[in-house]
């Protein structure tokens, strides 16, 4: 009896003898958890102090890195900034107006429209005549799988236009790698064309004609031209009819392919809202009249709006600064305060149409 009490005795001490160090166990567990969590919190806790200064900008030494946040135009100053990267402290200086502005287009009839009174705008704004030189690419038609078809072939299938002086110098039989090489552009423009701009498909060679231009002309920025979308009910060899709301729909197409396909290309730096400015203008008491046969914009209020806009996008002047006119058109003096305002509010909202005074 006694043997079996000493047995069931040692087996009591043993089960607590286990206890104990199972309860020595989780402590050491719990310890651990606690450590652990502790580290995270403070790793945390680095990660998020350091975007802070390092060091007291008062006895800071200062090592500065600069960053252009403002680009300049040829009548507007850019900004660069300065950031130190140790304390984080910064600092802005102003660039230097540019002295040129030279601006060669790759496109079509759009185009070609776009820029005809182009060089009287910018040089009535005051920059030197000297200084501006407009070139243009022309082929009707032609779209961004075309322009790029084109330069794989070094095709000289284009109509190459120049305007030094006020007048255009026309030159048959060029490519696009000659018209590339006869200045040191300070902007290349490109645009898809009326027929195809609101097809995705369009855009497939958007990115190697681009790249391309970018690496012939490193130093020159890329714009984009936002086209207008057709007139209403006119009907032309380049126009079926359209009515109000598939005009309406056929806007919002341009807007959702370049959204899409085209603001996605980090090489294009410049959008030039023209088509916005145009439907802005078409919602005033000028109306929808402004093309001669359903897309080409006309000489009078359609030529003048959309070179306006791209002296905003380009030169980057005020708009009341522009004082010239055709001078077939003196009567366009009353509409150019609706003119100016069509602008102004495309280059603010460049994706919607803003209504202009009935």
């Amino acid at each position: 009896m006694k043997r079996w009490l000493s047995i069931i005795l040692m087996l009591a001490l043993s089960m607590c003898f286990v206890g104990c160090v199972f309860e020595a166990d989780a402590d050491i567990d719990s310890a651990s958890d606690e450590a652990s969590s502790e580290n995270a919190s403070s790793t945390v806790s680095d990660t998020t102090s350091s975007d802070e200064p390092a060091v007291d900008p008062a006895t800071c030494t200062h090592e500065y890195e600069e960053k252009v946040t403002r680009k300049p135009r040829v009548l507007d100053v850019g900004e660069k900034t300065f950031t130190c990267k140790f304390c984080k402290t910064s600092y802005t200086e102003e660039i230097a107006k540019t002295d040129t502005i030279k601006i060669l287009a790759v496109g079509n009839s759009l185009t070609s429209n776009a820029t005809q009174y182009l060089w009287q705008i910018i040089t009535s704004a005051g920059v030197p005549k000297e200084n501006v030189v407009i070139g243009r690419l022309f082929l009707p038609g032609c779209s961004i799988a075309w322009h790029w078809s084109n330069i794989e072939d070094f095709k000289e299938d284009y109509e190459y236009s120049k305007n030094t002086n006020g007048s255009w110098l026309t030159r048959e039989n060029f490519s696009v790698q000659a018209a590339l090489e006869d200045e040191e552009w300070d902007y290349i423009i490109v645009q898809e064309t009326i027929a195809s701009v609101h097809n995705t498909g369009a855009y497939a060679k958007l990115s190697n004609l681009v790249d391309y231009l970018k690496t012939a002309k490193p130093e020159a920025e890329l714009a984009w031209q936002l086209i207008w979308t057709y007139q209403a009910e006119t009907v032309s060899q380049w126009c079926s009819f359209k009515t109000p709301a598939e005009t309406k729909e056929h806007y919002g197409q341009i807007i959702g392919q370049y959204l899409t396909q085209v603001k996605t290309k980090s090489q294009i730096e410049h959008l030039i809202p023209a088509g916005t400015a145009v439907q802005n203008l078409r919602s005033s008491y000028i109306g929808d009249t402004i093309t001669t046969d359903g897309i080409h914009v006309n000489e009078k209020h359609g030529m003048y709006i959309t070179a306006l806009t791209w002296y905003a996008a380009l030169a980057g002047g005020e708009l009341e600064a522009v004082t010239w006119l055709p001078s077939k058109y003196p009567e366009l003096a009353d509409d150019l305060p609706v003119i100016r305002q069509s602008v102004k509010d495309a280059m603010k909202q460049p994706f919607a149409v803003t209504q202009q005074a009935k």
